[in-house]
């Protein structure tokens, strides 16, 4: 689904996206509550908001407790 909306590259595979998922455990917005070979259950802890990057403009997806800064790498605008 991500990929059919044209925000992910197609190219990608589930394993290219490992650092992402690694970050938002990190950050403190979820954490991992199991795990098998293929599948990773993650339970959030903080409120997802959807928030308006003016200097980019994109819309992007912040938990609370994630840094407040655009993670376009081309902007990383405090938001």
């Amino acid at each position: 689904m991500m990929q059919e909306s044209g925000k992910i590259d197609p190219a990608w595979k589930i394993d290219d996206a490992e650092p992402f998922f690694e970050e938002i455990c990190r950050s403190g917005m979820a954490r991992n509550i199991a795990q098998n070979f293929t599948t990773i259950w993650l339970k959030l802890f903080s409120p997802v908001r959807e928030i308006h990057c003016s200097s980019c403009n994109l819309d992007v997806h912040l938990g609370e407790s994630e840094e407040q800064k655009c993670p376009n790498p081309d902007c990383l605008a405090v938001l």
